[in-house]
C-alpha cells in the first residue's frame, strides 16, 4: 500500500520551490514496486501468512474444507438470481429463477438442500422487487475493479455494489473472519471513491458524473 501511494506522490511544489520526497527525482529512475500482494493475502486468515510463502514459493494449493465448500455453495446460491439484474423482465423472471433453483440444488448435498433453498428464495425475493419496481438502485454483482491503485497486484471483486455501496455476503458468526471481511470492505470503498470522483474509472463505465445513481450505471447493465 505504501508502495503504491509513493509511486503516485511524484514532486510537491512549494511556490517557485520543487521539494522532491526524500531526495528522490522520477526523471532519474521510476520507482520499482518489487511485489503487490493480492486481496486474498491480504486478508488471509493466517495470522502469520505463511499460506502466502506456501502458495507463492511452494507452489501448493490449500484443500477444500467442508466449510470453504458449503460457504462456496451458499454464496453461490445468493449471488446467481442477483446476476439477473437487468438481463430479465417481469414476464420470464419466475421462469429463470424456477430453472435456476433446480440446477443449483440439485448440485448440493441432502443436508444442505433446505438451508441452501433459503438462501435462494432470499435473494430472489430481492430480484424480484428490483424486477417489478423497474430497477429503481442500480446493482453490479461482483464487478471487476483494478486493485494496483490501493495497493493490489490483482482485481477487486466485492459481492455486490448497490448504488455505491460494496456489500459482502458472510455465512459466518466468526468475529476474526467478519473483521477481515470489513477490512476488505473499507478498501473496496477507497476504491469506489476514485472511481465516483473519475480518479480512476474501471474498463467499461463511463463517466460518473453523467451517471443518474452512480459509478456503476453502464457496468449494471448487459452490453
Amino acid at each position: 500500500m505504501l508502495g503504491r501511494l509513493l509511486d503516485r506522490v511524484k514532486v510537491f511544489g512549494v511556490g517557485d520551490l520543487p521539494v522532491e520526497l526524500r531526495g528522490w527525482s522520477q526523471e532519474v529512475r521510476e520507482v520499482s514496486l518489487e511485489y503487490l500482494p493480492t486481496v486474498s493475502e491480504a486478508f488471509s486468515p493466517c495470522p502469520t501468512h505463511r499460506d502466502v510463502y506456501v502458495r507463492r514459493v511452494l507452489r501448493l494449493q490449500p484443500r477444500i474444507n467442508d466449510s470453504l465448500s458449503i460457504g462456496r455453495a451458499l454464496h453461490e446460491l445468493f449471488l446467481t438470481p442477483l446476476r439477473l439484474v437487468n438481463r430479465v423482465g417481469a414476464g420470464d423472471v419466475i421462469e429463470e429463477l424456477s430453472n435456476l433453483k433446480a440446477q443449483l440444488l440439485s448440485d448440493l448435498t441432502k443436508d444442505l438442500v433446505d438451508f441452501g433453498k433459503v438462501v435462494f428464495e432470499a435473494s430472489s425475493r430481492i430480484l424480484m422487487d428490483l424486477v417489478y419496481d423497474g430497477y429503481p438502485i442500480p446493482i453490479a454483482v461482483e464487478p471487476s475493479l483494478e486493485g494496483t491503485v490501493i495497493g493490489f497486484s490483482d482485481v477487486i471483486k466485492p459481492d455486490l455494489v448497490i448504488g455505491s455501496l460494496p456489500v459482502e455476503v458472510v455465512v459466518s458468526e466468526n468475529p476474526d473472519y467478519l473483521a477481515r471481511k470489513e477490512l476488505a470492505l473499507a478498501d473496496v470503498v477507497k476504491e469506489l471513491r476514485l472511481i465516483i470522483t473519475n480518479e480512476r474509472m474501471p474498463k467499461g463505465v463511463g463517466d460518473a458524473r453523467k451517471c443518474g445513481y452512480c459509478a456503476f450505471r453502464r457496468l449494471c447493465k448487459p452490453a
